[in-house]
C-alpha cells in the first residue's frame, strides 16, 4: 500500500488485516467474512465488527471474489471507512510493505 503524505510532509501508511490468500474465495454473510465457504473467527477484540461486501463504491471486488495469484485480500478494522479489498480488490504482494504485530 502506498504511504500517504500528510500536510506536514510526513507520511503514513494504512494498516490492513490480511484475511484471504491467493486462490481463496471471499464472500460476506450477516456481517461475517467467509473464506472458501467457512466463516473466519476474528480475534476477540474484533468480535463486534460487521463487514459487508456490497459497497456502493466497489469497483471490481463484488463477492464472491476469487483472489488472484500474487495477491492478498485485505480488510480494515473500521469497515465503514476503510478503503480495502472490498472496494479496491485484492492487493498485489508488491504493495504490502510489512507486518504489524501487537505485543
Amino acid at each position: 500500500m502506498n504511504p500517504k503524505e500528510r500536510p506536514d510532509g510526513s507520511t503514513v501508511a494504512e494498516v490492513l488485516r490480511v484475511v484471504g490468500l491467493p486462490g481463496e474465495t471471499v464472500a460476506f454473510s450477516d456481517g461475517r467474512v467467509i473464506i472458501n465457504g467457512q466463516a473466519i473467527e476474528p480475534p476477540q477484540r474484533l468480535q463486534n465488527i460487521k463487514f459487508h461486501g456490497n459497497l456502493p463504491d466497489a469497483e471490481s471486488a463484488e463477492p464472491p471474489y476469487t483472489i488472484p495469484d500474487g495477491h492478498y485480500y485485505l480488510l480494515g478494522d473500521n469497515p465503514d471507512e476503510a478503503k480495502d479489498s472490498r472496494i479496491l480488490g485484492a492487493y498485489p504482494i508488491a504493495d504490502i510493505r510489512g507486518r504489524v504485530s501487537s505485543r
